[in-house]
């Protein structure tokens, strides 16, 4: 039996659609096979996280309005990405996605729209634009809506994720910002446990 800090590699899934495939389109082909097993579903997987918070004022405020994970080292990560109802060549692709964080859980959906990822949770939902570099998934906001009503972007936090190959899984990486002062940023590395719930 594998130990949580030794877990076995696994081969990759052939590629389902999702709202990755959607927007990459060929470029999906470019990630890493095992940042390709991170964006497919379903997906379960463990690992550990470092969370650090920044030192402005309004980080509390943002952290709670934001349902950002507490600050903490080498923090348990369990994540479940299903597909949330059933894709065809006339409906688009939506996974739904749950993270807990230590004591955190964080449940959005994700779907494809104009060529870039929305990810929604409660009240809000953030805009992705999607590249792929050195065979690693960079994620950059472009905006961000709270009731379906966008935030101008002097008021609004900067998202960036990046998610990398480790062995055998992947590393992640997320940092928020707001004019500069660092919010959150949090980061490890994840591998799959399974391909089906």
């Amino acid at each position: 039996m594998h130990s949580q800090e030794h877990p076995p590699a696994l081969p990759p899934q052939p590629a389902l659609r999702s709202p990755y495939t959607e927007i990459l389109r060929d470029r999906y082909r470019l990630l890493h096979p095992h940042v390709r097993i991170a964006h497919q579903a379903p997906l379960s997987a463990a690992g550990h996280v470092d969370v650090v918070h920044g030192r402005h004022l309004l980080v509390p405020i943002l952290i709670w309005l934001m349902n950002l994970p507490q600050a903490g080292s080498h923090v348990p990560v369990d994540l479940r990405v299903t597909p949330d109802g059933q894709a065809s060549d006339t409906v688009a692709p939506v996974m739904r996605w749950t993270r807990q964080i230590g004591t955190h859980a964080l449940h959005t959906r994700q779907f494809s729209r104009d060529g870039y990822l929305v990810e929604a949770s409660g009240p809000g939902r953030v805009t992705f634009a999607l590249q792929v570099v050195d065979e690693a998934l960079e994620y950059e906001d472009v905006s961000l809506h709270v009731l379906r009503i966008p935030i101008p972007s002097r008021l609004a936090p900067r998202v960036r994720a990046r998610v990398a190959a480790a062995e055998p899984g992947w590393h992640v990486d997320v940092r928020v910002e707001w004019h500069g002062h660092l919010i959150c940023r949090y980061g490890g590395h994840i591998w799959p446990l399974a391909y089906s719930a």
